[in-house]
């Protein structure tokens, strides 16, 4: 009886062994927590409820907690932590970013990630010419809206944000 329980158990393991092992990243690859900030005035992706302007302000706490998610396609969609919706604009210079509820097929809140030394530049995944900026102001709630990217894509430090997980 003992020697066929050792059996079972090594041939479990044998069966676990050959399984690939998944990265310790893999997690963050696809969905991870994080406050959104400005790289040029410190200024925190915020909402203030439903259906609101996503604003660039100096609160701090759950409603400036956004999930990063990674879709199939490569892109992202961004979903504020508390209210649950989506980071959503209409694909126009000087367009508002608004929350909205998340749809997976809604090509307005499909993002694109633009790794830079200093952070990221965010993007409508529909269109890298556009990109988020905050306002220069950090003492007041502004809200992110749409800009359109300098021809030598070295854009300004208001279109750069860092993700801090």
């Amino acid at each position: 009886m003992r020697a066929r329980w050792m059996l079972g158990a090594l041939g479990a393991m044998a069966t676990l062994a050959m399984a690939p092992a998944l990265p310790a990243s893999a997690q963050a690859e696809w969905g991870y927590s994080t406050e959104i900030t400005n790289v040029a005035n410190g200024a925190h992706w915020s909402v203030q409820g439903e259906f609101s302007a996503v604003e660039s302000t100096t609160a701090q706490g759950p409603r400036a907690r956004w999930n990063v998610d990674r879709q199939q396609d490569g892109t992202v969609t961004i979903r504020n932590a508390v209210t649950g919706q989506c980071a959503e604009t209409m694909i126009e210079p000087n367009a508002q970013i608004f929350t909205a509820p998340c749809n997976t097929w809604d090509q307005n809140q499909k993002w694109s990630l633009t790794p830079r030394w200093d952070g990221y530049v965010i993007t409508p995944a529909s269109d890298s010419r556009l990109a988020v900026v905050a306002g220069t102001d950090q003492y007041r709630n502004t809200p992110l809206v749409l800009g359109v990217r300098p021809f030598d894509s070295n854009d300004t430090p208001n279109a750069v944000f860092r993700l801090n997980y």
